[in-house]
């Protein structure tokens, strides 16, 4: 008879604990708010300095917690494109995009900033560079550019090569990195002796330790634009929709000038 009473005892205390728990979980729809609002982007790693500030703004207005993941555009929708999960692809370049928009998981595309490429050595590289020509004359072991397969930033440095009829010069001294801010660093390191980033890369950390030659012409490579893609069927769109408006707006817009970004003569509106 004890025993049957311990054990109907613990039956009760197992199933007052089950309720708790349940009733808490269900009282509980702050924690719900803040799992089913998280916003998922995929961004260059161009735009980091830039998201950081963005997306802190961004947070504490409307209450929308956000998750990143950056690396290069190419790489990033392929990833996108093999089932990844994102709301919002921030990519350098149409290319990403048009991959994207090829298989059918874009829904809406604005065109939000654009940027540059330059030349940058080391703070003790010895020469001069007034024009693109002038590499010619000089002897270049290595030069360091982002792998045109998971990167935009390489694609335009090969466009700026061919332009000139110099890629078959130069593609067996080409050193490929992830992207433009591995390549800073390998000229920063000393591992190159030359690399093309993009202009943004170089106002991010000053020129007290490399030097910078703006001196390549935008009429060699496609232009540099920024895209915000709202992903098809995101999970959150509304607040995908939300984020992308926040981008287009002055607040954003005022970071991006500040952190070295082109933003006029942009088109503003988006596209289906």
């Amino acid at each position: 008879m004890l025993k049957s009473f311990n054990i109907i005892n613990v039956l009760l205390v197992g199933l007052s604990l089950f309720l708790i728990s349940m009733i808490f979980f269900l009282s509980n729809p702050i924690d719900q708010k803040n799992s089913n609002s998280k916003l998922v982007i995929f961004a260059a790693i161009s735009l980091e300095h830039v998201m950081r500030e963005v997306i802190s703004s961004f947070e504490s207005e409307e209450g929308i917690e956000i998750s990143i993941n950056y690396g290069g555009s190419q790489r990033l929708a392929r990833q996108i494109g093999a089932g990844a999960n994102a709301d919002i692809f921030l990519s350098a370049g149409m290319l990403p995009r048009d991959f994207l928009n090829e298989i059918g998981v874009v829904k809406k595309t604005s065109v939000f900033a654009s940027n540059r490429i330059v030349f940058v050595s080391s703070g003790d590289f010895p020469y001069e560079i007034k024009n693109t020509q002038d590499i010619l004359n000089i002897p270049l072991q290595r030069i360091a550019i982002g792998n045109p397969n998971f990167a935009p930033v390489g694609v335009y440095a090969k466009d700026m090569f061919e332009y000139y009829n110099i890629w078959e010069f130069y593609k067996d001294k080409i050193i490929y990195a992830n992207n433009a801010a591995d390549a800073l660093r390998y000229v920063k390191s000393g591992n190159v002796d030359l690399a093309i980033v993009y202009d943004t890369d170089v106002k991010i950390i000053g020129n007290d330790k490399i030097r910078v030659f703006d001196i390549i012409d935008e009429r060699s490579y496609r232009p540099i634009v920024y895209t915000a893609v709202e992903i098809a069927d995101a999970n959150k769109s509304a607040a995908a929709r939300d984020f992308i408006t926040f981008l287009l707006g002055d607040y954003s817009k005022e970071v991006l000038k500040r952190k070295g970004f082109e933003i006029q003569n942009l088109s503003a509106t988006s596209e289906e």
